[in-house]
């Protein structure tokens, strides 16, 4: 759950305040007698399980595993942790508040001075984040730069093209000449969608499994593309995540250097079986854990 917490907070304070009030929701309703446990059967988290989920997934699955937890706290236990949570509840709605994060000042200045288009082309322009309350949070700050945008997650029904809000009418939408400029996706776009109309890309959240990213350049870096494809990587580095997801990049592209010196986007047919899938996770648990510090974590990406 900690681990969830903080890398929620690496994406975006309004993430990890959605969380946070999740909880509070149902301790409250533990505390005024008022909570009916969930009867869908809960998956066990086992370290492999969680290894193998995207966190949109995974945020899922921990809350129905938290309510089965949950379901054993008396009113007493509930308050007690009520009374460590709202003040956490609150310096987290003061960081909402404020509207700023290092990593939204620099793709808004992207945006604002074209950084992020191809200036020769159509504007389009695909953003993924692992979070779909960070999902909800951009759109709207970027909604308000004046920006047409459209958005693909997990629970949005497949749908057709003319059933508006549903995977193929957002595809659909983001395709069109005159429809949206800017798609806003979690891993749900990340398999099976062509987006090869596009070939420009932000990854908001830096996936902590790098064949994750290889699956989301291949949306947009497929056979026949003729265009070249540009993916930016937003990495806050004064985080411990940021630290090692910088390391993991510097690692990335140094076997690109050996395996794609011309930059044909080879590296990302490769990078999956070069770099451990769950490498980086186990690291990043570790550093959370507080087994190893942030230095010793990115020697280890570096080996």
């Amino acid at each position: 759950m900690m681990a969830l917490y903080q890398r929620r907070l690496a994406s975006s304070p309004h993430a990890l305040f959605k969380s946070l009030e999740r909880r509070k929701i149902r301790l409250e309703s533990i505390r005024d007698g008022k909570y009916v446990p969930s009867k869908r059967k809960v998956r066990n988290l086992d370290a492999e399980v969680v290894d193998e989920l995207d966190d949109e997934t995974l945020q899922t699955q921990i809350e129905e595993e938290e309510d089965e937890q949950i379901s054993v706290y008396d009113r007493e236990q509930a308050q007690r942790e009520l009374v460590i949570l709202d003040p956490l509840i609150e310096k987290t709605r003061q960081l909402v508040d404020t509207g700023v994060t290092a990593k939204w000042l620099k793709l808004k200045e992207m945006l604002e001075r074209g950084e992020a288009f191809d200036k020769e082309s159509d504007k389009k322009l695909l953003i993924f984040t692992e979070h779909k309350d960070t999902l909800v949070w951009l759109t709207h700050k970027i909604n308000e730069l004046g920006f047409k945008t459209v958005n693909i997650y997990g629970d949005m029904k497949p749908g057709s093209r003319d059933e508006v809000y549903t995977r193929l009418w957002a595809e659909n939408y983001f395709r069109e000449e005159d429809g949206a400029q800017i798609m806003v996706a979690t891993e749900a776009a990340g398999e099976g969608i062509n987006l090869q109309f596009c070939w420009r890309m932000v990854n908001w959240d830096v996936p902590w499994n790098p064949s994750r990213l290889e699956q989301r350049i291949g949306r947009i870096h497929r056979y026949k593309q003729k265009r070249d494809v540009i993916a930016f990587n937003l990495i806050a580095v004064n985080t411990r995540e940021g630290a090692v997801l910088e390391t993991l990049q510097d690692k990335i592209e140094e076997i690109r250097k050996a395996l794609d010196p011309d930059n044909e986007g080879r590296i990302f047919d490769v990078v999956g079986s070069v770099i451990s899938p769950n490498m980086v996770e186990n690291v990043m648990k570790r550093v959370y854990d507080g087994d190893i510090s942030k230095e010793e974590a990115q020697e280890l990406v570096k080996s």
